[in-house]
């Protein structure tokens, strides 16, 4: 076999035992928790003075029966905020008020449906009104 094949088989064989436990251990704990992959803020803004919904999507399904979110301002105050179960599963509805042009923040506490807790914050800003 010539040396060059050889050494390539070898690097592949040395590569395949570092991995291997990595691949039969499965995912990890992070892996279980719900993450937040779409915000319908990231492609329409929300303009200043009006009250809008905002949709959050998640990688796998809640139970929005049991979820929270609150609006943060820039000074830290915290405000609950009604959410209802989106349309698609994994997705939760959240009503926001008509706010004042500056950075926000939505605090939401998620329940997968495997029974895991996320507890996040997704930071946003309101646009003056056009």
């Amino acid at each position: 076999m010539p040396r060059r094949i050889r050494s390539l088989l070898h690097r592949s064989l040395v590569v395949g035992w570092l991995a291997a436990p990595f691949l039969i251990s499965g995912p990890g704990p992070a892996l279980a928790h719900d993450v937040l992959v779409w915000a319908s803020f990231q492609d329409k803004a929300i303009k200043a003075g009006t009250a809008t919904t905002v949709t959050l999507r998640f990688n796998a399904a809640i139970e929005a029966s049991l979820s929270q979110v609150s609006l943060i301002d820039g000074d830290g105050h915290e405000q609950a905020l009604e959410s209802r179960a989106g349309s698609r599963q994994g997705e939760l509805v959240v009503d926001v008020p008509a706010l004042p042009a500056g950075a926000y923040g939505l605090r939401y506490k998620v329940l997968a449906s495997d029974g895991h807790l996320t507890d996040e914050l997704v930071r946003f800003r309101i646009n003056t009104a056009d």
